[in-house]
């Protein structure tokens, strides 16, 4: 085929039918904007086709990336600028490195906190280490809310999943890990004979955007001597704008940041920041035919082999925003966020779950039936309502938001189906925010009149008739977005999205 011809078909029969990430109505997943110019910083990078691996391959771009790890280093560890002077540009040293995204970085961070655990396991592996080191066992210890890539690196060290410890998150309904908690098991696992490899804090948890309370954990690893690595591959870039949120962050021994989130890179960006670059857990592998031991190679210090000149775009973003551009991109999520906790807070239609810590929202949308009796009466029904709802807006494409299910503390812990919406996409106002609610709620009125013979009424109308069972409200997934008959109509659905959405957004 003529590549004319693949990219005509491409554009048209491809492309048109994916979703307008960033449409003003898009307010579903970690769809992050991309600047203006970034599409032709990109033709410019592939066409170069650098492999950042070794420095005979990226002679230029093996320093700018360490320039951008340590601007992004400095941010988040607000170290001495002495040290940065003596290290940045040092071949003995690592500030970190950039990863294909938060999971490489997680993976490799849980790999370094087995190294500091367990030093023989490099060479001999981690039976013989745990041998040596006569432990019953290893452990890494973290939040239910944890991302899950630690669940592959555990498993990818050979640990299984019952050596990740997940623990519940406190009472109060933060969604943070509880600190208590994360005590009590420490001290069980010292009892057990149990050697834990790491302390996994979460900046900015995917589901939730919550921030646990970093500070605390790190007290608590510095007391059981076990590495401290926090995921703060959402929340991190906070860091620009308000530490506040992110207080104990510096002490971390390593923190996973991604790029392609709120650094507004494109996709395939992450970094892995080490606080101490000369970390003795830290990941250092050489080869006789591309990465010495005594060069600038990058290569040296990652999980990856090959990786392209991602560092450029970071590097340009780092420069060409700056501080303060990056603050206003975060801090303009977070204002919609807050508006939108507003808008849902004073509305009998919803159910605001999480007030937003940085910029994610959980809600539910409560029925018209449930209003009088409360929506705890009728749990089933109600995770069922969110999940018609969320499928029904999916394929009317005029706006997205996304779902998922946290234990919520204020319903005795249980886990609940919740609508998510996420602002990291530039193009969404107070405006369209408004208008997606306005939405919903027609959409739920629509659901309501096909379940209840008098529902569907407007605000403040009468109790309606008795719920039908949960079987019968279940007949209706039959047009759900998971259906076989939705996944045929996708293209329709993106389309749609695609022409109710505005053009993209512009730095």
């Amino acid at each position: 085929m003529d590549p004319a011809e693949y990219l005509k078909w491409l554009r048209e029969e491809v492309l048109e039918k994916e979703l307008a990430l960033n449409s003003p109505h898009y307010v579903g997943h970690m769809a992050t904007t991309l600047p203006e110019y970034m599409p032709e910083m990109a033709r410019l990078v592939t066409a170069a086709n650098l492999n950042l691996v070794k420095a005979e391959t990226g002679k230029a771009t093996t320093f700018l990336e360490r320039e951008a790890v340590a601007v992004l280093h400095k941010a988040i560890f607000c170290r001495e600028d002495s040290f940065y002077q003596s290290h940045v540009q040092s071949r003995t040293s690592c500030l970190g490195t950039l990863t294909s995204g938060g999971t490489t970085a997680n993976i490799q961070a849980m790999w370094m906190a087995r190294n500091r655990a367990f030093p023989e396991a490099e060479q001999k592996g981690m039976f013989a280490a745990m041998l040596s080191s006569g432990v019953s066992g290893a452990v890494v210890l973290a939040s239910e809310l944890v991302h899950y890539s630690i669940d592959k690196a555990v498993s990818l060290l050979g640990l299984g999943a019952e050596s990740l410890v997940k623990l519940a998150t406190e009472a109060g309904g933060g969604f943070r890990v509880d600190v208590g908690a994360m005590e009590s098991s420490l001290e069980e696992c010292r009892a057990r004979n149990q050697k834990v490899l790491a302390i996994v804090g979460v900046a900015g948890a995917t589901e939730t955007g919550s921030v646990d309370d970093l500070d605390a954990l790190a007290e608590l690893a510095a007391r059981f001597e076990c590495h401290f690595h926090v995921d703060a591959a959402w929340g991190g870039p906070l860091a620009f704008a308000d530490r506040d949120r992110l207080k104990g962050l510096e002490r971390a021994d390593s923190v996973a940041v991604d790029g392609h989130k709120l650094l507004f890179t494109p996709l395939g960006l992450g970094t892995l920041l080490i606080r101490e670059p000369s970390c003795p857990g830290r990941i250092q592998k050489a080869a006789r035919y591309i990465i010495r031991e005594d060069s600038f190679d990058q290569g040296r210090f990652t999980l990856e082999g090959s990786r392209p000149a991602m560092a450029i775009y970071l590097h340009m973003n780092l420069r060409c925003l700056g501080r303060s551009g990056l603050a206003a991109r975060v801090n303009h999520g977070c204002a919609l966020a807050s508006h939108f906790a507003q808008s849902l807070a004073t509305s009998p239609c919803f159910e605001l779950i999480t007030q937003p810590v940085t910029n994610i929202v959980l809600y539910r949308y409560i029925p018209v039936p449930f209003r009088t009796k409360g929506p705890a009466s009728f749990q089933k029904e109600m995770d069922e309502f969110q999940v018609l709802l969320q499928s029904k807006q999916a394929l009317a494409g005029r706006s997205f938001v996304s779902r998922t299910a946290v234990p919520v503390a204020s319903y005795k812990r249980q886990c609940l189906v919740c609508l998510r919406a996420v602002f990291g996409n530039m193009a969404i106002t107070t405006e369209s925010l408004d208008q997606m609610l306005q939405e919903q709620r027609a959409l739920a009125k629509q659901i309501e009149q096909s379940l209840w013979s008098s529902g569907g009424e407007s605000e403040g109308t009468r109790e309606a008739d008795t719920p039908r069972s949960p079987s019968t409200v279940s007949e209706l997934e039959a047009s759900s977005w998971d259906s076989d008959d939705s996944r045929r109509h996708g293209s329709e659905v993106a389309c749609r999205l695609k022409w109710h959405g505005a053009q993209g957004c512009s730095s």
